[in-house]
């Protein structure tokens, strides 16, 4: 899966169910500072909790196409 918003981007890789939220692990992308992206774990209900400007959030992309770390790009 893959989650986006402004210039980060989460790779899923992944994923578990627990309790009452789903854990991840992926590499995430910070498109302005390409030096800080990092493999890590995050939850969904993090994701959610992010909000840009008070009010722009998380999106999934829903168009993405499983595939390789390698080959994303």
């Amino acid at each position: 899966m893959k989650y986006f918003l402004a210039s980060f981007t989460w790779l899923v890789t992944e994923c578990e169910m627990q309790d009452d939220d789903i854990l991840f692990f992926g590499y995430v992308i910070n498109s302005s500072a390409l030096d800080s992206s990092e493999w890590g774990y995050f939850t969904l209900n993090q994701l959610i909790e992010i909000k840009l400007l008070g009010c722009l959030g998380v999106e999934r992309d829903l168009w993405f196409k499983e595939c390789r770390f390698g080959e994303y790009g």
